[in-house]
């Protein structure tokens, strides 16, 4: 991509990312609602101007007789809501809130920092906290999550979505006939392992983000750990060129596929990040993934994707 594409999506994310809190809407507009045979029924309300705040409310066997909904969950973006609604639509109570397993967070997204390498601004790569991955009607999730396996599953699902990227936007229901198919990225010791520590660590202190509470950003990890990424790229402690974050996803395979589609983040920097959709992240051969189950954490499931090349 030329320097001018470049900056121009620099700026973009950049103002998409440091957008002041929204004022909430004066009256909340209702943009979808239904109900079922059994008495259950559904709305979607809008809550702020910015469209970046929905909520779903649900009525249990009374079709919105009371004048309160039974159960009320709060998501990103409208389709958010309603994919979530046909989740739940023939379930009982109010599923993943407290009394009834885990709250499901909304693919809201955590900005955090710009990427930027030699005067070019490729898309910033953000933290996504997925909507809870437990299937219906599964009250709590497992204590165990096998996370090397589910590691194991998450490149190997995203190599073959980078070697075939028109048939994964098919499956995932994306358009991705113009992403051009990319070369399997290959497993890094030591980005594998800055990658389960991470993961490790924004369950046990309950952040989420690519700066830890030290300040500190992935790529100096990287580097600390005796990966050779370029000098440049550790000017600042908290910079990050090379990770992309998900929780609340029980599985590796459904992690990625989360990052992937990226619902509710544009540009979708995950996506470009994964699949190597800029000049900058085509550079990039290795890999780490970690996943990491934290009971009693705010989402659960964690995974970190770190990838990069070596300096020369």
């Amino acid at each position: 991509m030329k320097k001018t594409g470049w900056l121009a999506l620099g700026i973009a994310l950049i103002s998409v990312l440091t957008v002041p809190p929204q004022v909430a809407e004066a009256n909340p507009s209702r943009t979808a609602s239904g109900a079922l045979s059994n008495g259950s029924a559904y709305e979607v309300w809008r809550m702020d101007r910015s469209n970046q705040h929905f909520q779903l409310r649900v009525w249990r066997g009374n079709r919105r007789a009371p004048a309160s909904p039974n159960c009320t969950y709060s998501f990103a973006s409208r389709s958010d809501a309603l994919t979530f609604w046909e989740q739940i639509a023939n379930l009982t109570g109010c599923p993943y809130q407290s009394g009834g397993g885990t709250t499901p967070n909304s693919s809201t997204t955590t900005a955090t920092t710009t990427i930027s390498s030699r005067g070019q601004t490729p898309t910033a790569i953000t933290t996504t906290p997925g909507s809870t991955s437990n299937s219906p009607g599964q009250a709590t999730p497992p204590t165990t999550c096998n996370a090397q396996e589910q590691e194991q599953a998450a490149v190997a699902h995203l190599n073959w979505m980078r070697q075939n990227p028109a048939a994964a936007g098919r499956q995932l229901g994306l358009n991705l006939s113009h992403v051009r198919p990319q070369p399997p990225l290959r497993v890094h010791p030591i980005l594998t392992q800055v990658a389960r520590e991470r993961a490790v660590d924004l369950g046990e202190r309950r952040y989420f983000g690519h700066v830890d509470p030290d300040g500190r950003g992935p790529n100096i990890k990287v580097v600390e750990a005796g990966y050779p990424l370029p000098r440049h790229w550790l000017q600042r402690p908290s910079s990050n060129f090379i990770e992309s974050l998900v929780a609340g996803r029980a599985t590796g395979q459904a992690a990625m596929d989360a990052l992937i589609i990226d619902a509710g983040i544009n540009p979708p920097g995950h996506r470009i990040h994964l699949l190597a959709m800029s000049d900058f992240f085509q550079r990039h051969t290795d890999i780490g993934v970690g996943f990491a189950c934290v009971p009693g954490s705010p989402y659960r499931y964690y995974m970190a994707v770190l990838t990069a090349y070596p300096e020369p």
